[in-house]
């Protein structure tokens, strides 16, 4: 491995190295045992571990071996390799309260083309390229495996972000610039200042990542950036059909899955959308008309 990339795996190495919030370590382990022997890791990121708490719902991908192994069912296994990630809710009690998680399932070698330079579409690199922790893992190799394709979505997302800063941007600039890239790609609900508090939550890990994540990149020259202009109009659009199928699928994939897409919306919005007794019954006769609605309301952008 060359000095930067060891530079950019040491920077994840350290975030997983702070201790985890109590329970996100049990939940992991209760994430993966749900998949039996086909669990390689449990990656644990998001706004929970930038908010070093168990309040709300833990984020949790966990990457297997196979889909035939992890589900036994042909169903979810077809569903997982044709439109990753499926997700799950998971409930278990700690102590005196319940701790709640939503997890993601992909093998380890979809994961590993999701996070590559090569890689379009951002819905993996541009979310492990913040921080994230290795929660669980079968074994010192798994771990080892997960760490290092963490430390490769921080590079190739970084690759993205040159073209979108202007020269001699700052870290905070720069990933501050393709968050919000990302964020348009996808059905977000945040407000404008949503990839600015990302990247101040963890402001020392980006500022270590940077520089070692870019080297041979150079200058984004005008060339460069028209190119990446009118990719990431392209990721706009199939980002946000891509998230519109995946939330069909969330509404069948688990238990509650409406209760869990109207949590999101109010989650991130403070307004939790109202929906008939027909609409819950018929989810996917009812989601456009309702997904309208949100967009007329600008709940949906």
């Amino acid at each position: 491995m060359s000095a930067p990339a060891d530079a950019v795996l040491a920077a994840v190495e350290a975030v997983g190295g702070q201790p985890l919030p109590d329970g996100v370590a049990a939940m992991a382990a209760h994430a993966a045992a749900r998949f039996g022997p086909a669990a390689a890791s449990v990656l644990f990121y998001g706004s929970c571990l930038r908010a070093r708490t168990t309040e709300g719902i833990l984020d949790f991908y966990v990457l297997v071996d196979g889909y035939r192994a992890a589900y036994g069912r042909f169903g979810l296994a077809a569903a997982n390799a044709i439109l990753p990630p499926n997700v799950f809710y998971l409930e278990a009690p700690l102590g005196e309260r319940m701790l709640r998680a939503k997890v993601a399932v992909m093998t380890v070698a979809a994961f590993a083309r999701a996070v590559a330079p090569g890689a379009f579409m951002p819905t993996v690199w541009a979310r492990f390229c913040q921080p994230a922790v290795v929660a669980w893992a079968r074994g010192p190799d798994e771990a080892r495996e997960a760490r290092a394709l963490l430390a490769r979505a921080v590079v190739t997302a970084a690759v993205h972000a040159v073209p979108l800063a202007p020269a001699g941007a700052s870290a905070q600039a720069l990933w501050t610039a393709l968050f919000a890239a990302t964020y348009r790609a996808e059905l977000r609900a945040e407000g404008g200042g949503r990839a600015a508090d990302v990247v101040a939550a963890w402001p020392g890990f980006y500022a270590a990542v940077t520089a070692p994540a870019i080297v041979g990149v150079g200058e984004a020259d005008a060339a460069s950036r028209a190119r990446a202009r009118r990719a990431w109009a392209l990721r706009r659009v199939l980002g946000k059909v891509l998230n519109a199928l995946r939330l069909v699928k969330a509404l069948y994939t688990f238990e509650g899955g409406v209760d869990y897409v109207l949590w999101k919306i109010e989650r991130h919005t403070g307004r939790r959308p109202a929906i008939s007794p027909w609409q819950r019954r018929h989810p996917l006769l009812a989601l456009p008309c309702v997904a309208w609605r949100l967009y007329r309301q600008g709940v949906l952008r």
